[in-house]
């Protein structure tokens, strides 16, 4: 059966794992990147995670092992030459202790069909095949659109890409915190938000105000640790780079994620009232052999389970570097997911999307792919996602405006037409008309000379018979 043979596999699964750990161990250093810090953590993780999956074959369990050791190791890696080295280390690993091959890049898991009593993923991975699985975020994305708000994302590749690699992190029973590393304009808060909505966990963020200080930053935290610890509510607390004001921010961050707490956050008078509801829960958990020693650890417990930090951060923003390096639980605590720029496949999407028409037309097909070189020959001068968001709807907007421009002067000009021809129709009608009068007129001319000839003639005879009488008149005399 299936244990028995993966029982069989088992020295084989160790090796190849350790391999593969000393190989991206021995590749990849912090001298490369700041990140680039792999332990045995990795290796342990590697263990755990592969219980969340459901293996029902051999193969279905290679398959769990080769996409979790993408996860963990590949996810992290920055550039194209970094994450095909990592391949070449994976598939030597599988041929050579496996004997076999797997096209990770087609394997999707998902935590989103099984669901735990608090009504969230319980964490369990199933494998879906990709129509299915992009099926279930474009529903995921209406059920948003129709209870939050409009989300402007495009579910390119990328996106569900992410959103897959997101919802491996945000459901793992332990270890659920997410630092997501990309340059601006990438659509990360968008993914962020509909994975939670699909995920059914609430959402805080703080509202960084023009005096927004340690005071105010104090009390967000406390919120939100109370939502999650006492309240039992799953939520992500999304920080962004313009919510991290000051260094100090990152380290209450950089202690709850290692700790589940913020040291100094909690005066003693706030304790009490806080952990009143926690202490019969406390208690009960005792004597199930719960771990926790006291209700204030017993509370940290719980907001380590139900709070998922998420950290979107732009790596070429100035205080990338030295908060990370300030603040190792970034790393160390965290799944670390490293997003690079869109393919050109993805950014002809979205052009296509934004610009509509225009790219389809025949007359300019080398409108979409002129604005992406436009927007790549940037890239040396800080240019992002969001430039090239920026760019296509720019170009749209002048595109309509002139559109619009045209169709009101050829709009005018036709109108002028129109008048033109019925004036011109008017004339016609006029001159048919003087020319049916004129036809009348000369008949009635030609009626009237034949009468005034008559007339003339009868007046000629009544002159000559008035000058007969006159002369009979006359002889008479």
């Amino acid at each position: 059966n299936v244990a028995d043979r993966a029982y069989g596999l088992c020295d084989k699964v160790a090796e190849a794992m350790v391999d593969v750990y000393m190989n991206m161990k021995a590749k990849f250093t912090m001298d490369d990147h700041e990140h680039y810090l792999f332990n045995p953590r990795d290796l342990t993780q590697w263990v755990l995670q592969l219980l969340r999956y459901e293996v029902v074959s051999i193969d279905t369990f290679i398959e769990a092992w080769a996409y979790e050791a993408t996860r963990i190791f590949r996810d992290r890696l920055v550039g194209d030459e970094a994450k095909n080295h990592f391949d070449s280390i994976l598939r030597n690993a599988l041929i050579q202790y496996l004997g076999t091959d797997v096209e990770v890049d087609k394997l999707i898991f998902t935590s989103m069909l099984t669901l735990s009593d608090e009504g969230v993923p319980s964490g369990d991975m199933k494998k879906v095949g990709l129509e299915d699985y992009t099926k279930m975020v474009q529903d995921g994305l209406k059920s948003y659109q129709r209870e939050v708000k409009d989300l402007d994302i495009e579910l390119v590749p990328e996106v569900l890409e992410q959103i897959m690699w997101m919802d491996r992190a945000l459901a793992a029973p332990v270890a659920n915190d997410l630092l997501v590393v990309g340059r601006a304009g990438g659509g990360k808060r968008s993914a962020i938000s509909l994975l939670a909505h699909m995920h059914r966990l609430a959402v805080f963020s703080p509202a960084p105000a023009r005096r927004y200080g340690h005071k105010e930053w104090k009390r967000d935290l406390k919120q939100v640790m109370q939502m999650t610890g006492v309240e039992k509510q799953h939520t992500i607390l999304l920080l962004e780079d313009h919510h991290l004001l000051k260094s100090e921010f990152l380290e209450s961050i950089n202690s709850l994620l290692s700790a589940g707490d913020v040291p100094g956050i909690w005066t003693p008078e706030e304790l009490e009232p806080l952990l009143a509801p926690l202490k019969e829960e406390w208690a009960a958990s005792q004597g199930r052999g719960g771990g926790a020693r006291t209700p204030f650890e017993y509370f940290c417990n719980q907001v380590q389970q139900r709070l998922h930090v998420v950290l979107s951060m732009d790596p070429n923003h100035s205080h990338f570097l030295p908060y990370c390096a300030a603040n190792p639980a970034l790393f160390s605590c965290t799944t670390v997911l490293w997003l690079d720029e869109w393919s050109d496949q993805s950014k002809t999407i979205i052009a296509q999307r934004i610009l509509g028409e225009q790219v389809l037309d025949s007359k300019r097909t080398n409108l979409g792919p002129l604005l992406q070189y436009i927007h790549a020959s940037q890239a040396a001068k800080g240019a992002c996602p969001r430039h090239f968001i920026t760019l296509l709807q720019t170009c749209h907007a002048m595109y309509s405006s002139k559109i619009s421009s045209a169709s009101g002067q050829s709009s005018h000009l036709q109108k002028g037409l129109l008048k033109l021809q019925e004036v011109s129709q008017t004339v016609e009608q006029l001159q048919e008309d003087a020319i049916a009068k004129q036809s009348v007129l000369a008949e009635k001319q030609q009626l009237a000379d034949e009468a005034l000839e008559r007339i003339t003639q009868a007046m000629k005879k009544s002159a000559e018979r008035r000058q007969e009488v006159e002369q009979l008149e006359g002889l008479t005399k």
